[in-house]
């Protein structure tokens, strides 16, 4: 193996940029790669801002959060629940752009493995995944798929938060943060009840008219004897045609 050699600091002056002044040459074949201005391209995808629990377990719970706590992007608190001793901080304010059902498969907890996803209960049923529960104590096994919930999110900034790298949308008086938050398991039976109500409430005016207020709850399992937390969301509000055109136009919509 040769010797690993690194380029003297000198190296990286501005100077060493030769295409400064003449510009980015490209061959004939890729002359279609520059960009006008405005557009953004990646040949890489774009690492996607999530909105996420934490629970005893899991790379959260290693990095210190409090379980039940809801945080964006693995740094930033938007709601914690009430400890001993403690009262809980106020919901989490958000808007719901899109909630799109996809199926996902059921995997042992600390397997390496993803889950394999599909978006409809037929397509998963041809790979040879079931997704029906048996009788109520008749001992068959479980379903290896279940319904899940992807939702693009706007969470409002809270007020003890000033953070213009994730709440960089403003619109409504307020920053905004978009992320997207997946429901599966306890929790998709958690949301897809308050989502399903607000498809008929808000039909006229679009899901996005509506404001929740979203928090977290610690639930019983009865089958596993265990607790759980789960989000907790209902609607508080309606924004008025106004605010959803300002909402929409400040994401590009």
């Amino acid at each position: 193996m040769g010797d690993v050699k690194f380029n003297p600091e000198d190296d990286f002056g501005p100077e060493s940029f030769e295409n400064e002044e003449t510009g980015l040459e490209l061959s004939p074949q890729t002359t279609g790669a520059l960009a006008v201005p405005g557009e953004a391209r990646f040949t890489a995808t774009l690492r996607p801002i999530y909105l996420s629990i934490a629970h005893g377990v899991g790379s959260l719970a290693q990095e210190g959060f409090t379980p039940g706590q809801l945080v964006l992007d693995k740094e930033v608190v938007v709601y914690s629940p009430p400890t001993k001793g403690k009262e809980g901080g106020d919901p989490a304010i958000v808007t719901i752009l899109s909630a799109v059902e996809f199926w996902k498969e059921v995997t042992q907890f600390g397997s390496p493995d993803l889950p394999r996803t599909w978006a409809t209960k037929q397509e998963a049923i041809a790979d040879g995944m079931t997704t029906e529960y048996p009788p109520w104590g008749s001992g068959d096994p479980l379903p290896t798929c279940r319904p899940a919930l992807n939702l693009k999110l706007l969470v409002k900034e809270p007020e003890d938060v000033e953070d213009r790298g994730r709440f960089l949308i403003e619109a409504n008086g307020a920053f905004w943060a978009p992320c997207s938050m997946i429901a599966d398991k306890g929790q998709y039976n958690e949301v897809i009840d308050p989502l399903t109500r607000a498809s008929f409430t808000h039909k006229a005016t679009g899901l996005c008219s509506a404001t929740w207020a979203l928090s977290t709850r610690n639930k019983l399992i009865k089958r596993t004897g265990n607790y759980v937390w789960v989000p907790a969301i209902k609607t508080i509000g309606t924004k008025t045609e106004a605010e959803v055109k300002e909402l929409l136009a400040a994401i590009g919509q």
